[in-house]
């Protein structure tokens, strides 16, 4: 609602420099550390994008005997000017509780600031190429293949104007121009192979196997924020005023480099490997299917925070400073640099069974089973995801965990019954008795993870207890049970199982280790039908979402504000509740309580 007016270095805010960037405008986001809301606006809105997609697409078939041969090619050209407004200034003001951090705030500082712009417009381009080659053979009247290979190109992000600028790890400098250290390759050639192999005429077995390449360098991955072209402050510090203002955003010097910057070394492109092996049976009108589906993903890009941070030394004593950043002889100036490598690994392993009764008098029904592990050590800066890339070097150890949207386990099913009365007799007698139809949709599944994160720290030191420059969160120890024994919304989590680890080491809870409540709906619909006339066909719908009422939990909050101000007999400092750790305080989103819906539907 702000967006075009400048309310910073006006009263009665007060906070100059904060709208001195591009295309910023509104007031600056302000954070304070505990139980509060965010004052401000949104730092990412409003939002200016421009897509074009140029497609040339060509295909083949012939057909030969027991062979269908294909092939064909595509040719995609993408044109990306995304604008998304990061530009806006964000201050944190953070204490040891959430009083001090209030106390913080009145006074104006201390305050840690944030600002990520552009400086000017961009115009990324990308080419995609690709052929493919298959053969659908019928090897024998039981057997039938798909063998197929698929090359494509995929060429890395180019700026129409030159306003490109990676971080060049190797020689700690700016690499400038339209896409620049980022080769495209050459060699990736995709194998696929299927089949369905009939045992006996009710049994089937089918497999496949297939390779697949693809761009993973889009949205906002497009955007390299480096000098001279963006402006990205890092996290800084300020002990004046803030009255007294921030810095604003002006072109940064290529040579002397202060700041964060953003470096990409991914060379190849991502890949996915799918396997899947499928025994189905049919029986009197019903489908039994059982089967495992895996799949593979290697070159991830993933996004590691700052990899500008030592390995921890601890454990150490209270007081010791942090050591110094990694780069600090090199770039004593550089607070923060983010990569995003082409190195994080995915796996998905699956059981999945199903029972399929196929429609047959007015009747029909699917059940499933999803019994499902899925890990990686990827980041996206979508996720939100918390003390990822607290040890740089050790993301494939220390990060790897469950996937931010694991469900172990997932049943649902639907029925559709059409009654059977009423088709019979006088048109009066069709008209009301006839025509229902009653449906049925529920699930069950197990919560998504959860990452238990600290943001204690110590202090006016403004440190996380890794102890490490610039981390303010990381993760704490675990000592036994996570959950309370009933898993109740006033407290899902047991703080006494987490505790603070000594300091300048590294908690041992691990990344999406725990779960948060499971989720389940269940909804039914009454379907009249009545024929109007010939082509007039007239429906009225019930349809009751969540017909029991059932609630769905959120999260449980995972990230811990407070430690017990004295050691047990132990001598561990145990987490508490405050700030809400380990309690429900939302409905999971997209779920409500129960809903009705009416409907009339002609159709003609």
């Amino acid at each position: 609602l702000n967006n075009g007016r400048n309310l910073n270095d006006t009263a009665p805010y007060l906070i100059p420099g904060a709208n001195s960037c591009f295309v910023c405008s509104g007031l600056a986001g302000i954070v304070l550390t505990g139980a509060y809301s965010t004052i401000g606006d949104p730092q990412q809105q409003p939002i200016q994008d421009r897509e074009n997609n140029f497609q040339l697409i060509g295909d083949v078939t012939y057909s030969i005997g027991s062979h269908t041969l294909k092939a064909g090619g595509s040719v995609i050209h993408r044109y990306v000017s995304n604008i998304q407004a990061i530009s806006r200034a964000t201050l944190t003001f953070s204490g040891a509780t959430p009083v001090v951090a209030l106390e913080n705030f009145f006074a104006g500082a201390p305050f840690n600031f944030v600002r990520n712009t552009p400086l000017a417009g961009d115009h990324y381009r990308t080419w995609e190429s690709a052929g493919y080659v298959q053969d659908d053979w019928s090897a024998t009247r039981a057997l039938h293949l798909n063998l197929g290979v698929r090359y494509d190109v995929f060429t890395p992000p180019s700026e129409k104007d030159g306003r490109n600028a990676n971080f060049n790890l190797q020689t700690l400098t700016l690499d400038v121009g339209q896409h620049p250290d980022l080769p495209t390759s050459y060699v990736d050639f995709a194998p696929r192979l299927g089949f369905a192999a009939t045992l006996r005429p009710s049994l089937v077995l089918r497999g496949g196997f297939g390779l697949t390449y693809f761009q993973g360098d889009n949205t906002n991955f497009f955007q390299i924020v480096n000098p001279p072209f963006n402006y990205n402050s890092g996290t800084v510090t300020y002990n004046t005023p803030l009255s007294a203002g921030v810095a604003p955003a002006t072109a940064q010097s290529t040579t002397a480099l202060s700041g964060a910057f953003t470096a990409k070394t991914a060379s190849r492109q991502q890949y996915a490997e799918q396997f899947n092996l499928l025994m189905q049976k049919e029986a009197a009108g019903n489908v039994f299917t059982v089967g495992y589906v895996s799949i593979l993903g290697r070159r991830l890009l993933t996004d590691i925070p700052n990899i500008n941070v030592p390995t921890p030394t601890g454990p150490v004593a209270a007081g010791t400073a942090a050591p110094p950043t990694l780069y600090a002889a090199s770039l004593p100036n550089v607070n923060t640099i983010d990569l995003r490598p082409g190195s994080a690994e995915s796996s998905y392993h699956s059981l999945q069974i199903s029972a399929e009764r196929r429609f047959a008098k007015g009747f029909s029904a699917n059940i499933n089973y999803t019994k499902a592990h899925s890990l990686d050590d990827a980041n996206n800066v979508n996720d939100q995801e918390l003390a990822f890339g607290l040890i740089p070097t050790q993301t494939k150890s220390y990060d790897y965990g469950n996937t931010y949207i694991d469900i172990s386990q997932r049943v649902a099913g639907t029925f559709n019954y059409r009654l059977p009365f009423g088709q019979d007799g006088s048109r009066a007698h069709k008209l009301v008795a006839g025509g229902w139809q009653i449906n049925g949709l529920g699930f069950w599944q197990t919560g998504l993870p959860i990452t238990i994160a600290s943001a204690y720290t110590q202090g006016t030191r403004k440190l996380a207890q890794i102890n490490l420059p610039g981390i303010t969160v990381d993760r704490p120890n675990r000592l036994g049970n996570p959950y309370t024994a009933d898993k109740g919304i006033t407290q899902y989590l047991n703080p006494a199982s987490f505790v603070r680890q000594p300091l300048g080491t590294a908690g041992n809870v691990g990344r999406n280790q725990f779960f948060g409540p499971h989720l389940r709906r269940g909804d039914l619909s009454l379907f009249k039908n009545v024929e109007v006339k010939e082509n007039l066909r007239a429906q009225f719908r019930v349809e009751c979402f969540n017909i029991t009422n059932t609630p769905n939990f959120g999260q449980p909050n995972s990230t811990i504000g407070s430690y017990s101000p004295t050691a047990d007999a132990n001598g561990n400092f145990e987490a508490t509740s405050a700030s809400s750790f380990g309690q429900i305080t939302s409905t999971a989103i997209g779920y409500s309580g129960r809903q009705f819906q009416f409907v009339l539907r002609l159709d003609f």
